[in-house]
């Protein structure tokens, strides 16, 4: 049995997906992230307290922007509680640059529970 990949979280997001409420993980679209695959399980880590839930990707897509990621998605189901864009790029700001998320790109990773 293969061992989930961890994709590690702040513990208000975690809650959040574990409640799934936020149904999309956004990444910057790097080497690390792109090679996720539709169906593969990774465990969700809590960063606090590595505490983990296991979710299934049941959709991966990709967009050119950090904007892009964001107007598409939805910040309902991204962001869950933050109401405007601009708290929201601010929010994914915290993670990487927007020099970084111009050169890759964003990856939306869609999850569910496991199957």
């Amino acid at each position: 049995m293969q061992v989930p990949r961890i994709i590690e979280v702040d513990d208000r997001w975690w809650t959040d997906i574990a409640q799934r409420e936020k149904k999309v993980e956004g990444r910057k679209a790097n080497p690390k992230w792109n090679s996720l695959q539709l169906g593969d399980v990774v465990a969700i880590q809590r960063k606090s307290d590595q505490r983990q839930c296991e979710l299934q990707i049941t959709d991966l897509r990709w967009y050119p922007t950090l904007f892009d990621f964001l107007l598409n998605e939805g910040l309902r189901i991204v962001l869950p509680g933050i109401t405007t864009m601009e708290e929201a790029i601010a929010e994914y700001l915290k993670y990487s640059t927007v020099d970084e998320y111009r050169q890759f790109g964003v990856m939306a990773i869609e999850l569910d529970d496991v199957c």
